[in-house]
């Protein structure tokens, strides 16, 4: 294998694990803003929140 295969390689590489991975942290944050909203809508106190 030449240089520019191994190049090509690490592009077709990069090519698929890049979308991969903003799917994946799309689909984390989803989960974690939806988590929120069904805590807000169960009237879970917020971490940090005042204690009065």
């Amino acid at each position: 294998m030449t240089g520019s295969d191994s190049r090509a390689g690490r592009w077709g590489h990069a090519a698929v694990w890049l979308p991969g991975l903003a799917v994946a942290i799309g689909a984390a944050v989803a989960t974690a803003h939806g988590l929120f909203e069904v805590a807000v809508a169960a009237r879970v106190p917020v971490a940090g929140g005042s204690t009065r």
